[in-house]
């Protein structure tokens, strides 16, 4: 009998028995029979399963493709708190990548180039550094702006925005020699920041074993981070994306064309131009000075509900400013060499437009204009 997805749901939920029985009003002994597949759900018991584990129907009764990535994203990462639906939403985009079966050696061993390091705020920093200096022409200054188009296109890394529900802002894996990164749509300063984190995860908290890791919400105070891994990771996305040569030569450029006095205490004006210019939120700009003894122990809090009381919110306090507008950002971008992969499978039958843009989650539009550009090639 081949295994459903329900039997997936009921066997790998960390909820007991007892309690799926209580909250669906399907008896214990009927749950285990399903568990076990000595019996089949009638139509109204997949009905209260269905609402239970706030899944169609249809997608309870789907065949559980029976290849070992699909099934350990399961069990690795499903907590009460976090929606069942949401978990198999990542697995079934990772499966169908993989189903591509694009070139993995178009993949740089990112690995292999940079070693982990200890999960502490010194190795983060260095980390960081590392990273820009390999892949960014060695530039300790710039916004990093471009991270998405250089994970995907340089390094081969498969960048997503995939709603992730409300106690989630991205997620990181390794499968099969692929990299995911994962994004939740939200404000593009508070994206880019969780791309970053995530990139963390993925350069020191994996073995080279597949994984999937779904990140709770990423605070905007890096210090207040539960966990030493999660803190490791916002070190080293706010050293990433605001380099200590870039922020102290651009802070200097601002206070003298503001006219802003040496010995003043900084305020928001500066970390809002820095903000912009890097592409990040007020507050990752805060916590990152907050963090260099730039501004004093708790003045990162402090401004940040200042500017809320005051202003609203500190993209409100910006355009008050006059500030420039910040850079577009794409966070939904395939390597090339899936994208290449992906029309050879169309060309030779094996896909259609429509099932290969199903497969890819963008629109069909979108692999439409890809197929025209590498159809040929």
């Amino acid at each position: 009998i081949p295994m459903r997805v329900f039997h997936e749901y009921i066997n790998n939920s960390k909820l007991p028995t007892s309690k799926i029985s209580i909250n669906t009003g399907i008896s214990e002994e009927d749950i285990n029979d399903f568990k076990s597949q000595e019996r089949f759900p009638t139509y109204n018991d997949l009905r209260k399963l269905s609402k239970f584990f706030k899944s169609p129907i249809s997608t309870l009764l789907s065949k559980v493709e029976e290849t070992p990535e699909y099934n350990f994203l399961f069990r690795k990462s499903v907590e009460e708190d976090i929606d069942l639906v949401v978990i198999d939403k990542f697995r079934k985009y990772i499966s169908n990548i993989l189903k591509i079966n694009a070139d993995v050696k178009k993949i740089v061993p990112i690995r292999e180039i940079l070693k982990p390091a200890n999960d502490n705020y010194q190795s983060a920093e260095i980390l960081a550094t590392e990273f820009r200096t390999l892949f960014f022409s060695a530039d300790l200054q710039s916004p990093l702006t471009n991270l998405p188009q250089l994970l995907s296109h340089e390094l081969g890394f498969v960048i997503k925005i995939m709603e992730a529900g409300s106690n989630a802002d991205g997620a990181s894996a390794f499968v099969q020699d692929h990299i995911f990164l994962f994004v939740s749509p939200r404000f593009e300063g508070r994206m880019l920041f969780t791309l970053a984190h995530e990139l963390g995860h993925i350069l020191n908290h994996h073995s080279n074993e597949n994984f999937f890791y779904l990140d709770k919400n990423i605070p905007g105070n890096f210090n207040s981070s539960k966990g030493y891994q999660e803190r490791f990771a916002n070190t080293f996305a706010s050293a990433l994306l605001l380099p200590l040569n870039g922020i102290v030569t651009m802070l200097k450029k601002i206070r003298e064309i503001n006219r802003i006095p040496d010995d003043s205490p900084i305020g928001d004006i500066e970390i809002l131009y820095i903000a912009r210019f890097y592409g990040v939120s007020f507050d990752v700009v805060a916590n990152r000075f907050e963090h260099l003894s730039l501004i004093p122990e708790g003045g990162s809090y402090s401004l940040s509900q200042k500017i809320k009381k005051d202003f609203g919110s500190a993209e409100k306090r910006a355009n008050e400013l006059g500030l420039p507008e910040r850079i577009v950002l794409d966070f939904d971008l395939l390597p090339p060499f899936i994208i290449h992969k992906a029309v050879t499978l169309i060309n030779e039958g094996r896909f259609s437009v429509e099932r290969m843009a199903q497969m890819l989650a963008i629109p069909l539009n979108r692999l439409i204009k890809y197929h025209a550009e590498f159809g040929d090639h």
